[in-house]
């Protein structure tokens, strides 16, 4: 299942991923150049789309093959049911808390180990980050804008912002909370608003297996 909506433009703190923009905080990749037959039509569209974001062209077709060989050709293998924002809100009021808790951390969880076995890279606290949330749950829509940092006390925090409201908010907390205690083995402290998530990794940065991304 793939929620779709616009992706949600914030300040960019620490490390900063927003659905829909490859931009902040990616490492400078090796590249290599090569001639592409593109159709009119298609290019026109890309170069309209490039222009309204402020990219270059070449920035914006990286941004597209990446989307494709960090998500959508995975996502294709799963069948997805697109379902528009307002309608997924729809479903959220309409079923209780602990059957979509149910529903969705099956969900979630089944594309966890699945993503990372396609990708060839171990189920890992750096690939969860990497791979997981930075990468295949921020392109499904399941939120819109990911952030992590190390506050003052040392500890790893993550944030998720989304559009869904409280009850979502409840949800993913609970979810990603008992995804962090499977990978990383630490107690989590949650903060939950309506429209954003913050995980309290209680465990010093200096200890976690996520020092090394930070």
């Amino acid at each position: 299942m793939v929620f779709r909506s616009p992706p949600v433009l914030a300040l960019e703190p620490a490390h900063t991923v927003i659905r829909g923009d490859h931009r902040p905080d990616r490492k400078i990749r090796k590249k290599t150049s090569i001639t592409l037959a593109v159709e009119d039509k298609i290019l026109t569209e890309i170069r309209k789309d490039a222009e309204f974001q402020g990219l270059s062209i070449n920035s914006k077709i990286n941004m597209i093959l990446s989307r494709y060989s960090e998500f959508d050709k995975y996502a294709e293998l799963h069948n997805p049911v697109l379902v528009p924002a307002k309608h997924f809100e729809t479903l959220l009021n309409n079923f209780d808390e602990n059957h979509l808790h149910d529903f969705f951390k099956a969900v979630i969880l089944e594309l966890m180990p699945c993503e990372l076995f396609k990708k060839e890279v171990p189920l890992t606290p750096e690939n969860l980050l990497r791979f997981i949330f930075a990468g295949t749950y921020l392109h499904a829509g399941i939120f819109q804008h990911f952030t992590y940092y190390t506050d003052d006390e040392g500890y790893l925090c993550l944030i998720f912002r989304h559009i869904y409201g409280i009850k979502w908010s409840k949800l993913i907390a609970n979810i990603f909370g008992e995804i962090i205690k499977i990978t990383i083995k630490s107690n989590v402290l949650y903060t939950i608003l309506p429209s954003s998530v913050m995980l309290k990794i209680l465990e010093k940065k200096s200890d976690s297996p996520l020092n090394r991304l930070l």
